[in-house]
């Protein structure tokens, strides 16, 4: 069972996915504006990506579960 440190944004291919925009523009540090986590069904590994625009994180989870 996947648990997790924060409440998604939205769910996307099973993946849940996390709004960083906020603290992306308080925390010069951080790079990424959207994160997302989801486990691999045959290790149970978690699969992370991370991406600037949400359209490129849906683009990456997609491409990741069509291979």
């Amino acid at each position: 069972m996947l648990h997790l440190e924060f409440e998604p944004h939205s769910w996307y291919m099973g993946a849940a996915i996390k709004d960083d925009r906020e603290l992306a523009a308080h925390n010069g540090e951080m790079e990424y504006r959207w994160y997302a986590v989801s486990v691999n069904g045959m290790t149970g590994h978690l699969v992370e990506f991370e991406s600037n625009t949400l359209k490129d994180l849906k683009k990456q989870i997609k491409n990741y579960w069509s291979k």
